[in-house]
């Protein structure tokens, strides 16, 4: 995920939209699906199987995608990539826990419990002590004495 973001940050600043580049991931994605469902010679669903599923089956996912990769792309270069990895994690893990409790979109139920919460509290900390020196407006020195040619940065 980190390469992805990097690069569609990196289309991003190349072209100075983030909407135009979310626009070109996305239209190659279909693309390249459109490709592997002709090498699967998957039958399509008739008109009668579609008509049933709900208007939101349609449309919440691609629109949940489409604002989850452009959020990527614009605040990738901003955040830093520890930093976004751990709010993705976290928010993941917290909205996990959330459908598991209430046993949203077709999911059962399962309860948060001690076990739920002393498995993602680990994350939470870890997240914590990660972007910490974003949290408080300070930068660090880095441990790692290489840095990226500068044509190869987002």
């Amino acid at each position: 995920m980190p390469i992805q973001i990097g690069a569609n940050a990196y289309l991003s600043n190349s072209l100075g939209n983030s909407i135009l580049s979310t626009l070109v991931v996305f239209l190659v994605a279909s693309v390249a699906t459109l490709f592997a469902l002709f090498l699967q010679r998957a039958l399509l669903p008739s008109l009668a199987q579609m008509a049933p599923i709900p208007w939101y089956a349609w449309c919440t996912g691609g629109v949940f995608n489409a604002a989850c990769i452009f959020l990527l792309i614009y605040t990738a270069p901003k955040l830093g990539m520890v930093t976004l990895m751990g709010l993705v994690v976290l928010g993941q893990i917290l909205m996990a826990l959330t459908v598991d409790q209430f046993g949203g979109l077709g999911f059962s139920i399962h309860l948060l419990n001690w076990k739920r919460v002393a498995g993602a509290l680990p994350m939470v900390i870890g997240f914590a002590v990660a972007a910490e020196p974003f949290l408080s407006c300070r930068k660090e020195e880095s441990l790692w004495p290489m840095r990226l040619p500068q044509n190869f940065k987002g």
